[in-house]
């Protein structure tokens, strides 16, 4: 992603608009946009007291989240968001005062690395011509080598 507004020189009113592109100016400006979108809340205090005075009544009334993005447009948040932000303690209503949230179990962290290496030994591709097939079969189509 680059971005076109390095330099502009402006010679007369009748002349069109010079610029020119800066790779590093562009570069820079890129990073900074990416670091400020992963930094923190994307709510300032006087905002996150505000959304919170119309989230919190409504979620102890027995409101889910999406009901409440629903009916409250004026929110501008998705549904993941609320509950992150709940999650985080943003806002005064907590995961217990959801309905659905405490009875879902969280989820399990498989390992997708095989620690122990020694189940592969003898199984490459020259064992596999060693075992003497012509032939073998996959999803009902029948190969052979």
């Amino acid at each position: 992603m680059s971005v076109m507004v390095a330099h502009k020189s402006f010679i007369t009113a009748g002349i069109a608009h010079k610029y020119t592109y800066d790779a590093r100016f562009a570069d820079r400006k890129y990073r900074e946009t990416l670091k400020d979108s992963r930094r923190g809340i994307n709510l300032s205090e006087k905002e996150a007291r505000e959304k919170d005075s119309i989230i919190t009544p409504l979620i102890a009334k027995g409101q889910s989240p999406y009901q409440i993005l629903v009916n409250h447009p004026e929110l501008q948040m998705s549904v993941r968001t609320m509950y992150s932000y709940i999650d985080q303690g943003i806002f005064t209503s907590k995961n217990i005062d959801l309905k659905r949230k405490v009875t879902f179990k969280p989820r399990k962290c498989h390992k997708t690395q095989i620690s122990n290496r020694e189940i592969f030994h003898g199984r490459s591709y020259e064992d596999f011509l060693k075992l003497g097939l012509n032939a073998f079969s996959r999803d009902g189509y029948r190969s052979f080598l």
